[in-house]
């Protein structure tokens, strides 16, 4: 309980758990974790400091056994007052992306959420200036270099992340990273560790203004062309808009084909290969992969609502981030979330085209699962309230 020998000891540690799921393991098991837990109830900023980036460090370089660990050490709810600190930002920051890796964990997402510690991320990233959180790293003898490839390759995955508080935050370290390297002129490290195409797709598909405002800056500072973003509503689209999209993924060539055959949203979210290649003339293989590479992502992040009322868009999405691909094919063969425990395997190969047969199960498994799933009755609050009461020897019948 010295608090000098508290924040040498946490510092220690902190850096400990930047190395390897292996010692972080070991120190896990040694009572590291429980004594970084033990100094979160602490005032001391310094100390909550080397707790945040401990724990950050720790969820970030210890693995997915690690990061179960962690949960049931009940990480993600110590890390609820660190977010909420009001006396130190960079506590608060670390804190916000140590709980945001946790959540991109999907075997304890759901532990992650019941926490509370997530919703304190977007509105918090939301207030921050990442330039002047690069000039203070500038100004610090431990941050004046920046992160190295090595540390940034481990946010991509965030980018990638289909939770928005993951993108944020990840977003919001590449925004501060970003001003640093365009100062060193070694810019060209975000293309190196593949963040640039995964900033791009935010800034095309992402809905949240905070997301796409700091990928954008990022593309801005490192040189590279911001892409427009991109309408959602892809069933909805004009021949015009299916042209807008042609050209800023690269196939500019062909423009006029699609064009000349009307495409529109709904005749593109249904290309087969067939018609790729023979009616629109994408005769090379290659480029057809690459061309479905870019319909695949399409799909993912496009906005079916206006004929998706069963909402089964999201529930696929639940199941897998990537299998919301396959809603529109779904919902054209007349299959909703009521309907689709029905379905048989046969029928999603050859109706709904889902050609992967591992998908075709988790989709099957998780509808009959749904079906047999407990239901819970909610009752209304505008409802009649009825009474049953019988006269009783010590007292009157209830009126």
């Amino acid at each position: 309980d010295v608090p000098q020998l508290a924040q040498s000891v946490s510092g220690i540690l902190e850096h400990m758990f930047k190395h390897t799921e292996e010692t972080c393991f070991q120190l896990i098991s040694d009572g590291g974790l429980d004594t970084i837990l033990y100094w979160c109830r602490w005032t001391d900023p310094a100390v909550l400091r080397h707790c945040a980036m401990a724990l950050a460090n720790c969820a970030m370089y210890g693995g997915q056994a690690n990061q179960r660990l962690m949960i049931e050490k009940k990480a993600a709810e110590w890390l609820f007052p660190l977010a909420f600190s009001k006396d130190d930002e960079l506590i608060r920051l670390h804190a916000c992306l140590a709980v945001t890796v946790l959540a991109t964990n999907k075997e304890i997402e759901k532990e992650v959420e019941r926490s509370g510690t997530l919703a304190l991320v977007e509105p918090f990233i939301a207030s921050l200036d990442p330039e002047r959180f690069a000039r203070e790293m500038l100004g610090s003898s431990d941050n004046i270099q920046g992160r190295t490839a090595q540390d940034l390759q481990r946010l991509v995955p965030l980018l990638d992340s289909s939770r928005l508080e993951a993108q944020c935050v990840a977003a919001f370290y590449l925004c501060t990273e970003a001003a640093i390297k365009a100062r060193q002129r070694k810019t060209q490290i975000f293309s190196e560790i593949g963040a640039t195409q995964s900033l791009k797709r935010i800034v095309c598909y992402s809905t949240n203004s905070t997301t796409s405002s700091l990928a954008k800056k990022v593309l801005r500072m490192i040189g590279e062309e911001v892409p427009r973003r991109i309408l959602p509503t892809v069933p909805n689209w004009k021949s015009c808009e299916v042209q807008t999209w042609l050209q800023q993924i690269g196939f500019n060539k062909y423009c006029q084909r699609f064009l000349d055959h009307q495409v529109d949203g709904d005749i593109l979210l249904r290309l087969t290969e067939q018609e790729l290649q023979k009616d629109l003339g994408m005769d090379s293989s290659i480029t057809r992969k690459r061309f479905f590479r870019e319909l695949t992502e399409l799909k993912t992040f496009a906005n079916y609502s206006t004929c998706d009322r069963s909402n089964l868009a999201d529930w696929l999405g639940g199941i897998d981030p990537k299998f919301r691909q396959y809603t529109y094919n779904l919902l054209t063969c007349g299959i909703d979330r009521n309907f689709l425990h029905r379905v048989t395997e046969q029928q999603l190969q050859e109706d709904c085209h889902i050609h992967i047969g591992f998908h075709r199960v988790r989709i099957l498994t998780a509808a009959r699962e749904t079906l047999h799933s407990p239901i819970t009755l909610q009752t209304t609050s505008n409802g009649t309230d009825v009474f049953i009461s019988y006269r009783r020897s010590t007292g009157s019948q209830l009126a």
